[in-house]
Order: structure tokens, then C-alpha cells, then sequence
């Protein structure tokens, strides 16, 4: 089995501290980090030896081509702050930071891990994973 390429989505303390030596105990490559600060994403880059550093958010898809991404939420807070700040400010928003979760994504995401649990004990049966409320 090939390396699992992890892409990191914040040059975060927890990652420091605990995300990138344990994905490298697991056999997994830390390909690339994404930081809203250009130095720090660097500086990050180059403490642990990672390829790619990048601001671009548009590379939380295809950020070194990584299999997994562990995301920093503050990411996601800061895309909710940009839509706020720019509807107070009456501009349009940086189209990227429209891809926040919402309370649905939340409402599916319990919904279908309801529905393995039940499928499973159910040795596998098919069940519907669509929140009741969303049928």
C-alpha cells in the first residue's frame, strides 16, 4: 500500500504538537500546509521538512494532492467572519468563504452516522441516511 499524503489546512499549534508526528507514525507524508500568513506557512513548511507552503484558498482541495487534510476550524470561523463582515460592509464575500458548514451539513453528518450504526447492527442493511426532516 502506497503513503497516505496528508495536506495541512493551518499552520496551527496542535499540528506542532501533535498532527504531523503522528501522521508520520502512521507511514502517512505530510505533503504541503496552508496558512492564511504567508511567513508563518513557511517557517512551518520549513520546521518539518514539508514540500509545499501555500496561502491560496483555493488549495484546500488540491493542496499537494493530499488524500487527507486535517482542517484548523479556525479556517472555517474565518470564512463565517468574512460572509458577516461583508454583508455589514454591503460587499460580496470572497466567493471561497461561502464553503463553511451550515447547521444542514451538521443535521446530515448525525443523520448518516445514525444510519451506519443502525445499518450495521442490522447486519448491513440498506437504511435511508437522510435526516428525517430532510426526506
Amino acid at each position: 500500500m502506497s503513503e497516505i499524503r496528508w495536506g495541512l489546512i493551518g499552520a496551527t499549534t496542535i499540528g506542532r504538537e501533535w498532527m504531523v508526528e503522528a501522521i508520520r507514525e502512521a507511514g502517512g507524508v505530510v505533503s504541503a500546509v496552508m496558512s492564511r500568513d504567508p511567513a508563518r506557512g513557511k517557517a512551518y513548511a520549513a520546521e518539518f521538512g514539508i514540500a509545499k507552503s501555500t496561502t491560496d484558498r483555493a488549495s484546500r482541495v488540491t493542496i499537494g494532492h493530499a488524500e487527507g487534510m486535517p482542517l484548523a476550524f479556525a479556517n472555517i470561523y474565518a470564512d463565517l467572519a468574512e460572509v458577516l463582515l461583508a454583508k455589514k460592509q454591503g460587499r460580496v464575500p470572497h466567493p471561497l468563504a461561502l464553503n463553511f458548514s451550515t447547521a444542514v451539513d451538521g443535521l446530515r453528518s448525525i443523520a448518516a452516522i445514525r444510519a451506519a450504526v443502525e445499518s450495521a447492527k442490522a447486519g448491513g442493511k440498506w437504511v435511508d441516511a437522510r435526516a428525517p426532516s430532510l426526506r
